[in-house]
């Protein structure tokens, strides 16, 4: 070998080691994901002498990859919309957990977006999986502007990089994990403290609001229609005050029999004006054959009433209100659904902490009442839908009260 190749060769290997070194940096230095993985396909690129490089990670379903980073693509490359596992080349790396080599994308059937890759001038890709604890996170990919065989040397060095940057990946995402618990964590110890203080004023408000109703008929009021407007803002009032107290109140349930289906029409019946009033179409599909419930039929009938109210606020313009319960073995599940303007992403995230609401003058404690007392009886609710089609909330009950 001559020294001319001698040296080719050492400082490849120095470029490699190099790149390897970097990768371990990052790993103990950064808890950023977003400079994680921008110096990670940075590295792979320099390391590799490729044209584009990309880090895909797959979705929390592990049905989709995105691309999260890109070093050397243009923006069309970027704003690539997410591939399909079971749909896609690169989507058979997360399934095979291995490495994939292709010659030429151009010529391949199965690569999807072939015109984003002409403009591109892409030819031969590497695709490597991102391993954590023997699962797929996700893929970095490699590509040259040229039909390339990589050899079994570079494909080993790309894996390698890729262990270790899933490390650095897993490490960002454990640290946004720590971070988003600690402001929760501050949060509601904030709220605790806004609780106890809440509890307080209540009561004080609470007093003096009754004798004031008692005594607002003994005034000589020409007009009763401004009387009727006060005694309706001191019940509004009240009703703040009562939602305080009983978010605040820590009371467990009254165990008894519930009758589930009865514990609904007896709900429905309080709002039968509202869904008159509002041309709200009702669709009720029961099982008959429901067994009894151990349970506080007083707090479930309160779980049924918010959620039924919810869905009424959501539709003041008319729309169908759709109730189904049914026996799925182990459970009870009531579904309780609307056709109003329906919920976000952002929204259903944190729809059940106190205090969030999306109504003018809402004051946000109705939904977190809800999951209380689902959880106090040991069950689930989640919610379901999207913006401009509707919301959907389901509720578990178990069979069997495990306490």
């Amino acid at each position: 070998m001559e020294n001319s190749q001698i040296t080719d060769v050492l400082k490849r290997k120095a470029d490699e080691l190099s790149a390897l070194f970097n990768i371990s940096k990052i790993i103990t230095g950064t808890l950023n994901l977003e400079d994680v993985l921008r110096q990670i396909v940075e590295e792979a690129s320099r390391l590799m002498n490729t044209k584009i490089c990309s880090l895909m990670l797959l979705n929390d379903e592990g049905t989709e990859l995105t691309i999260k980073a890109v070093h050397g693509g243009s923006e069309d490359y970027v704003q690539k919309p997410p591939l399909k596992v079971d749909e896609s080349l690169v989507g058979q790396v997360v399934k095979d957990k291995k490495p994939l080599l292709v010659l030429d994308v151009l010529k391949e059937k199965g690569y999807r977006h072939l015109d984003l890759a002409r403009r591109e001038g892409l030819h031969s890709l590497l695709s490597v999986p991102l391993m954590v604890k023997g699962k797929a996170i996700g893929v970095i990919n490699v590509y040259k502007s040229t039909q390339y065989e990589f050899t079994e040397e570079e494909v080993h060095l790309l894996s390698s990089l890729a262990d270790q940057s899933a490390i650095a990946i897993e490490n960002a995402r454990l640290y946004e994990k720590m971070v988003t618990l600690q402001e929760e964590i501050r949060r509601v110890e904030k709220l605790g403290v806004l609780g106890e203080l809440a509890m307080e004023m209540a009561h004080e408000i609470r007093n003096p609001l009754t004798i004031i109703k008692m005594l607002l008929y003994a005034l000589p009021v020409d007009d009763r229609k401004d009387l009727t407007v006060i005694e309706g803002e001191i019940d509004r009032i009240n009703k703040i005050v009562s939602q305080f107290l009983n978010y605040a109140r820590s009371e467990g349930p009254q165990w008894r029999d519930v009758d589930i289906n009865q514990t609904l029409d007896n709900t429905l019946l309080l709002v039968s004006h509202r869904l008159n009033r509002q041309k709200i179409h009702l669709e009720k599909e029961a099982d008959p054959d429901l067994p009894f419930l151990k349970g506080d039929p007083d707090k479930i009938g309160q779980v049924f009433l918010n959620l039924v109210i919810n869905a009424v606020e959501a539709m003041p313009e008319g729309g169908t209100l759709n109730i189904c319960t049914r026996n799925t073995g182990q459970h009870i599940l009531v579904e309780i659904a609307d056709t109003g303007q329906g919920i976000s992403q952002e929204m259903k995230e944190k729809i059940f902490l106190p205090f969030v609401t999306t109504k003018k003058g809402g004051l946000g404690l109705g939904l977190p009442i809800v999951r209380r007392i689902v959880e106090e009886h040991k069950g689930e609710i989640s919610v379901d839908g999207q913006e401009g089609h509707g919301t959907t909330f389901r509720v578990w009950f178990p069979l069997e009260r495990g306490i």
